[in-house]
């Protein structure tokens, strides 16, 4: 025990005794091998980060905005790969309500007002009067004509964030809500899968709400992995957001300012 203990302290006092000049005397004489254990190093991060990314995953929107009015954007379908097997996807946005009465706002408070349009693959409708959220997924009926299955979803919050999750995985479809499950269904036929552009939102048919984060997967993600997006998204998103009235005045003072800039240039 006394000579493991003498050797210890003879270990701390000889590199308390090493020198700045002794250490550079190291590196120099050692160069080659540190240069290539970094260089090693790097390789093994790198190939670990790479092995890591989730090539099913694609972020569609990062942001977060108030949809109204002519509010819309689109986003190309190559940026939506399809599965490898069979009809497997998931679509996952955030939205926020706005507790809004049935006023000028809506062009009709008894239509439904679009969030997402993909084609039936989802498509996500607000009816402003009654507060449903629907979630169509389109499939072909025994006619063969387009139609589609509708998950309502009934007293949605309003002036909060809630995550909706969209998990299409063959004939199962699973909605989720805030991470869990809300409901689940299995369908009689595959759905479709559409290959047009993704509205987000639409001009002059919107939901006059927030839409924030919008992430799609050519997979179907288990109940773990949508728990996890949820809790990672809802973390990035503002507590406060801009109502309707406050964009519409700062439209109104920035007008009024462009208009007293064009006065001055004309003087």
């Amino acid at each position: 025990m006394q000579q493991q203990l003498f050797y210890k302290k003879n270990v701390v006092l000889f590199y308390m005794s090493l020198t700045y000049d002794d250490f550079l005397d190291f590196i120099f004489e050692h160069k080659i091998k540190i240069v290539l254990c970094i260089f090693f190093l790097i390789v093994l991060v790198v190939l670990i980060v790479y092995l890591n990314i989730d090539r099913s995953h694609s972020v569609l929107f990062s942001s977060q905005k108030l949809f109204y009015n002519d509010e819309q954007y689109l986003i190309g379908f190559e940026q939506m790969p399809l599965s490898n097997e069979n009809i497997k996807y998931t679509f996952s946005v955030f939205i926020r309500i706005n507790n809004i009465s049935g006023n000028s706002l809506f062009n009709d408070f008894t239509q439904g007002k679009t969030i997402l349009d993909n084609g039936g693959s989802p498509n996500i409708v607000f009816y402003p009067k009654t507060g449903i959220v629907d979630i169509e997924i389109g499939y072909k009926n025994e006619e063969g004509v387009n139609d589609t299955y509708n998950f309502n979803l009934k007293k949605m919050p309003m002036q909060k964030w809630i995550g909706l999750c969209v998990v299409v995985d063959g004939k199962i479809v699973k909605i989720y809500v805030d991470g869990h499950l809300y409901t689940a269904k299995k369908m009689n036929t595959i759905p479709l899968r559409s290959r047009k552009m993704l509205s987000i939102g639409k001009d002059n048919e919107n939901f006059n709400g927030n839409i924030g984060m919008i992430d799609y997967f050519n997979r179907s993600l288990n109940e773990s992995e949508v728990r996890k997006l949820f809790k990672k998204r809802i973390k990035s998103l503002p507590d406060e957001v801009l109502t309707y009235e406050q964009m519409e005045y700062k439209k109104r003072i920035k007008a009024d300012m462009d208009k007293k800039l064009n006065k001055i240039k004309m003087i």
